[in-house]
């Protein structure tokens, strides 16, 4: 029991000290969009508010714009038989 040897790993890589900016930053830089990860991450932010913009008005506009079809006093009933 007292033979038992233990080998330590020969390459150990250590990249404690590289920064890796996320992948929308790098695409970002990449395509020359943004000049740095500052302006990187402020067009991100400023894409996720313009989305979330678009969201709230597309959700407030309720899709139905002309009410000039809405009669209350039909019901479902009278379409049925209507259309036979």
């Amino acid at each position: 029991m007292s033979n038992i040897e233990f080998e330590e790993p020969r390459n150990i890589r250590r990249d404690y000290g590289i920064q890796n900016n996320p992948k929308m930053v790098q695409w970002l830089l990449d395509k020359n969009i943004a000049k740095d990860t500052q302006q990187a991450t402020y067009v991100l932010i400023g894409i996720a508010i313009l989305a979330i913009i678009l969201t709230i008005i597309i959700i407030t506009s309720g899709g139905a714009t002309d009410d000039s079809d809405y009669d209350p006093t039909i019901q479902p009933e009278d379409i049925l038989f209507e259309q036979q």
